[in-house]
């Protein structure tokens, strides 16, 4: 691929930790589908490509001021008190942390989509990324929106279903059936991995 940046996103304790207050809604889904497995597996290939990526967590203020109003899945992460700055739940997944000293922690962003209100897209500029390739949590939620945000920005967007999970096979596959095919390339961690440019020894 030219120039191509994994963004990923969801591998917090609220979402991925058996402790975690939104892990009911998804637990199930993450554990048979192997999203975390695959997902390391697809930052690790990256790593070793020496291609960029990025690490776009989600937090608020603990007063939730910035979704005070919200309804849908905000308002379910307000009520539930998940993904407050300075919490455990809000942490990255302890099994990720290694990895994530090796990537771009981009600031925490306040809504569902990586761009909205993080510097993502200069990030990207900087580097001269041209494909975006999108992972992580919850796949008809924030990848989506993230998608679609990369796409109207004027990326090649590629999905990599295999690394994305969201509360039911049902909303996986209408993701992966009707959004995804209208946003870009859907591909499994194997053939992503296989199109990057290798580093020379």
């Amino acid at each position: 691929m030219a120039t191509t940046a994994l963004v990923f996103q969801g591998v917090q304790n609220d979402f991925c930790d058996p402790s975690g207050r939104l892990y009911p809604l998804l637990g199930a889904q993450l554990e048979r589908r192997g999203t975390l497995t695959s997902l390391r597996r697809l930052v690790e290939g990256f790593l070793a490509a020496q291609q960029p990526v990025f690490f776009v967590p989600i937090e608020f203020t603990p007063d939730y001021r910035e979704i005070a109003s919200a309804e849908g899945v905000l308002g379910l992460i307000r009520e539930q008190r998940a993904l407050s700055r300075g919490s455990r739940g809000a942490a990255p997944l302890e099994s990720f942390v290694p990895l994530l000293e090796r990537v771009t922690v981009v600031q925490a962003k306040r809504g569902l989509c990586a761009f909205g209100t993080t510097p993502l897209h200069e990030l990207l500029q900087r580097a001269s990324v041209s494909t975006v390739v999108v992972a992580g949590l919850l796949t008809n939620v924030c990848v989506e929106t993230t998608a679609r945000s990369a796409y109207d920005l004027g990326y090649r967007v590629v999905m990599v279903p295999e690394a994305t999970a969201t509360r039911s096979d049902a909303e996986q596959d209408a993701s992966e059936r009707y959004a995804f095919p209208l946003l870009g390339a859907s591909l499994g961690v194997s053939a992503v991995l296989a199109q990057l440019d290798t580093p020379s020894p």
